[in-house]
């Protein structure tokens, strides 16, 4: 399905429609926008949705073209041959609306190519083999880069040389992930250098996805788990968790029982966060079986600093996941949750009462 329209408001029954359409089996691909901003762009900036860069014949970013952390890739959309709408004569036409068809063609050939890919696949296929413009991997701009088809294809035919033969300056990581009830508020990001390498997003409910892919050998690297909702991905609403492996060891496990993010630091070049603690003298109370995920030694970032999610066992980045604009209803659900801050000033002025 290609998308030639939007808006800056989500609703959460939209966002369900297209998650359900794409566990359907049907890619969905949509204009990311020609605000020149940087703001969401529905239905574009949906998870499930795969959102759409201009750039023009030098592969430059058009002016026009929107910005936000949850593009995907580009494609040429600069005075593109169209068809005018008086019906029979030819124009040039720009914007986000000519570049997302070029993805859209390209997704169905991979589809013809492989009729076994499923959207997941497809969008997989298109955002690891594009051609980087900025920085290296993800960025708000290009998102993953310019589309090649081509590379797209040997992605999905196996000789792409990507997962499971790294190069030697290279390591291979897995990354086993377990979704609950609400996979739409579910991502996960490996960082290094303030630059996200990698982002995976859109799963389906209480479903087992595993990824592998190859990342440096070099550097700090941060492992970033992000629910939107803050109520992490176990275990009120499924059984959610995570687990991942560096070359084949066990590199870190978790539930994310609560918060909005969780991560963990690896790799040389990361500064030693936790200092060595005495013994203690006496035994030690029973440890629960949760592997917690080690403490994280994040990006810069002036505007935050590294807090715990409470019970996650895990330590909080200081990137705050993103939000939906004024007025949008993206980042509410569709079931009643508690209200425990008014809960407990109840209790306290009941408390307070009593006692006096």
């Amino acid at each position: 399905i290609n998308l030639s329209l939007g808006g800056n408001v989500a609703t959460v029954a939209e966002a369900e429609t297209y998650q359900q359409v794409t566990a359907a089996g049907t890619v969905v691909v949509a204009a990311a926008g020609n605000s020149g901003l940087i703001e969401f762009f529905y239905p574009a900036s949906y998870p499930s949705v795969i959102s759409v860069a201009n750039v023009d014949s030098f592969g430059n970013i058009a002016s026009s073209s929107t910005r936000n952390i949850r593009m995907d890739v580009s494609a040429p959309g600069q005075y593109v041959i169209s068809l005018s709408n008086d019906g029979y004569s030819i124009t040039t036409l720009s914007g986000t609306s000519m570049a997302a068809p070029h993805v859209s063609g390209l997704a169905a050939l991979l589809k013809s190519i492989d009729p076994s890919a499923t959207p997941f696949d497809i969008r997989r296929a298109l955002s690891l083999t594009a051609v980087d413009r900025s920085v290296e991997g993800l960025d708000g701009v290009y998102g993953y880069g310019i589309v090649d088809g081509v590379q797209a294809a040997d992605f999905l035919t196996g000789t792409y040389n990507q997962n499971g033969n790294c190069a030697p300056d290279e390591q291979l990581i897995t990354v086993r992930l377990t979704t609950d009830d609400y996979p739409l508020e579910t991502s996960w990001e490996i960082w290094q250098d303030d630059v996200a390498l990698l982002r995976y997003m859109g799963f389906d409910p209480n479903s087992e996805v595993t990824i592998n892919e190859c990342i440096p050998t070099t550097g700090c690297l941060v492992f970033i788990l992000r629910d939107t909702y803050g109520d992490g991905i176990c275990c009120e609403d499924g059984a959610g968790g995570v687990e991942i492996d560096l070359d084949g060891e066990l590199l870190a496990s978790g539930d994310f029982e609560d918060g909005e993010i969780a991560g963990v630091s690896f790799g040389p070049g990361c500064p030693q966060t936790n200092p060595p603690r005495p013994q203690p003298t006496s035994r030690p109370a029973p440890q629960p079986t949760l592997t917690a995920l080690p403490t994280v030694d994040l990006p810069a970032n002036p505007t935050s600093s590294i807090t715990t999610d409470k019970d996650s066992g895990l330590t909080s980045p200081p990137m705050a996941a993103p939000t939906a604009p004024s007025g949008s209803t993206a980042a509410t659900r569709s079931k009643l949750t508690e209200n425990k801050p008014l809960l407990l000033l109840s209790s306290a002025i009941f408390i307070f009462y009593v006692y006096w």
